[in-house]
């Protein structure tokens, strides 16, 4: 069960919604803090954000991806719901994070929806010109991230 998680510089805090799944092997070697391969898949059921706005999220899932450099990638998507997500998370050997995503409101999302994501992501720069969103963040793991 997910609860509330705060989306530091986005300008508001999330509540969340749904079931987290995984079934997925990490592998660690030399005494790195950070796995350098990953196999398997994770998964939301029945994702959403039930705050600061009722938004569907349908199914995401999160399947690793190979890679030349040292870290894991993770391939990001999702089927059905209000907001099409199609992005990339990756943790590198050194345990600096990237995350990266489009977010494109479907026809069933509503004008709120498209109001958050102005208010929220458009301040930045991120509005595409076909009504997609990007969202990026970057940090290392146990610091500060940035976005």
């Amino acid at each position: 069960d997910l609860d509330q998680v705060p989306w530091v510089g986005l300008g508001a805090p999330f509540r969340l919604k749904g079931q987290v799944s995984t079934d997925t092997e990490f592998f660690v070697a030399g005494g790195a803090a950070v796995p350098h391969d990953a196999r398997g898949t994770m998964a939301w059921r029945g994702a959403g954000v039930t705050a600061p706005l009722g938004v569907d999220l349908g199914d995401v899932t999160a399947t690793p991806q190979k890679s030349n450099s040292p870290g894991v990638r993770w391939r990001i998507k999702n089927r059905g719901g209000d907001l099409a997500i199609a992005g990339l998370f990756s943790i590198a050997r050194e345990g600096r994070y990237q995350f990266s995503a489009t977010l494109t409101p479907r026809a069933t999302g509503s004008a709120e929806l498209r109001q958050m994501l102005d208010w929220m992501l458009a301040k930045n720069d991120a509005a595409g010109s076909a009504g997609e969103y990007r969202l990026e963040f970057a940090g290392r793991l146990g610091g500060t991230g940035s976005r």
